[in-house]
């Protein structure tokens, strides 16, 4: 969005991909606090201080930067630029004489439909942002595509279905977000977005992590590959075009993709052999029992930092101890009879480590090393029997989140040591396990003692959750 503004100093050999680096500076200065970690560590949300906050809103309202929607009968329509919209304040807004509007935000309203969009849009020549994410409309609103200088387009969670062939005309086009939309499939007019630079695409069913299936990917025409300044793409079906398209995009930073099959593996690999550029991967095989074969990546991206594998899995792959600047993991559904923990313990960057259904065996031992890790996440492995941490291993977790291993009857053995841990989260696990650490006679509780946040969350026969604080 800050690119679609025009916020992002064009600075000789980088690409425009720097704001990343303008918020983490925002945090350093103290103008930006964070207020959550994201779900890997990183940077979730922020706020400003109250006082700068004020000083903010006194200086957009002083250069007309931009309005929350009082404006009511301002004389001043005219000049706005930057507008958004909360709740049901998009009734009482005058729309007439928002020529100069380039961004418009809009913040969950049951009060607009694709018919007013339509309508607002055709008179807005000059967007150049339209965020409509969580809005209820079900259609595409035609107008959007005669919308020339449109760089940013937000359609995330609305019920849209389907695309028209006319996007191809909103040429200078950056972004176009469909994550958690409903369409399934994007048009030939898709491809040609030559300016595109940001391509989300990616449906969710059902509970997260609780089927299989629950991410979907979005079948995509053919010639994917003319997006020549693509950086990010997915969730993209995977068949045997694409497969073989994506081999000469190497620009690609992300890489999100789904329905992997054994016949792809070949390509898929060399493909991603030539993507030194790429920071973080998805991947997802076709089947619950399909088997994603990895082996034939002999040389992984460098500076790959994320990682997500969605199927079984026979072994680690042996390129995984070439991932030295891997910083977050995520392994589901491998079901390997292989404890993998030794084939992880090395990577000196990895700050959060998730195992979904990743691990069949009885015992789990961290012997060494994970000595940056902050979030370590364990779910569904229903023979899991015994989690052992040995001392020094993992200093420094802030987080620790044991789910849906019904066997496991005791905390980790050793989580004593970890002294930074500041949340410990135990979802549907055994009354055993946790008699043994509730106050004030619980066995184990003098083992937990030092974490500070300590939650239960218990699935009642209702379908609900109860949740206490031991």
């Amino acid at each position: 969005m800050w690119m679609a503004e025009g916020f992002i100093e064009n600075i000789r050999g980088l690409t425009p991909e720097v704001a990343d680096g303008y918020l983490e500076e925002l945090i350093r200065r103290s103008m930006l606090q964070v207020v959550q970690v994201g779900s890997y560590g990183l940077s979730g949300n922020c706020k400003m201080h109250d006082m700068l906050r004020e000083i903010a809103l006194s200086k957009s309202e002083e250069e007309k930067f931009c309005t929350d929607g009082r404006i009511g009968a301002s004389r001043e329509v005219g000049v706005i630029r930057r507008l958004s919209v909360q709740g049901s304040r998009a009734e009482i807004i005058p729309w007439e004489g928002m020529t100069q509007l380039r961004s418009f935000l809009f913040f969950r309203s049951g009060t607009i439909d694709s018919t007013m969009i339509n309508k607002l849009v055709s008179g807005f020549k000059l967007l150049r942002v339209l965020d409509l994410r969580g809005a209820p409309i079900e259609t595409f609103p035609d107008h959007i595509v005669t919308l020339f200088n449109l760089r940013y387009l937000d359609l995330k969670r609305t019920r849209i279905k389907k695309l028209p062939g006319s996007i191809g005309r909103l040429y200078n086009l950056e972004t176009l977000n469909l994550h958690w939309s409903q369409v399934e499939s994007l048009p030939n007019g898709i491809v040609k977005l030559e300016n595109l630079r940001y391509l989300l695409s990616d449906q969710v069913k059902g509970e997260m992590y609780a089927d299989f299936n629950c991410l979907i990917g979005a079948r995509f025409p053919p010639k994917l590959n003319t997006l020549k300044y693509l950086q990010v793409l997915g969730l993209v079906e995977a068949n045997s075009t694409v497969v073989k398209e994506i081999r000469s995009m190497t620009q690609l930073v992300r890489l999100y993709i789904t329905n992997i099959e054994g016949s792809h593996e070949e390509d898929l690999c060399f493909a991603i052999q030539n993507m030194r550029l790429l920071r973080r991967l998805f991947f997802k095989a076709a089947k619950e029992d399909g088997i994603l074969c990895l082996e034939a990546l002999k040389s992984p991206p460098p500076f790959l930092e994320k990682l997500f594998l969605f199927g079984k899995l026979k072994n680690i792959p042996q390129w995984f101890k070439t991932l030295q600047n891997l910083g977050h993991l995520g392994l589901y559904w491998s079901r390997m009879t292989n404890d993998p923990l030794s084939h992880l313990e090395a990577r000196p960057n990895l700050r959060s480590l998730y195992l979904v259904k990743a691990y069949e065996g009885l015992r789990l031992e961290f012997k060494k090393g994970f000595h940056s890790l902050e979030i370590l996440w364990i779910s569904d492995c229903n023979n899991l029997q015994s989690i052992r941490i040995h001392k020094g291993v993992m200093p420094g977790p802030k987080k620790l989140h044991i789910e849906s291993c019904r066997m496991l009857t005791e905390v980790p053995s050793g989580i004593k040591c970890l002294t930074k841990l500041q949340e410990l989260e135990l979802v549907n696990l055994s009354a055993e396990l946790i008699k043994r650490i509730e106050e004030p006679s619980g066995v184990d509780r003098p083992n937990v003692h030092h974490i500070p946040k300590i939650t239960y969350y218990n699935k009642t026969s209702s379908g609900g959750w109860s949740i206490r604080n031991l």
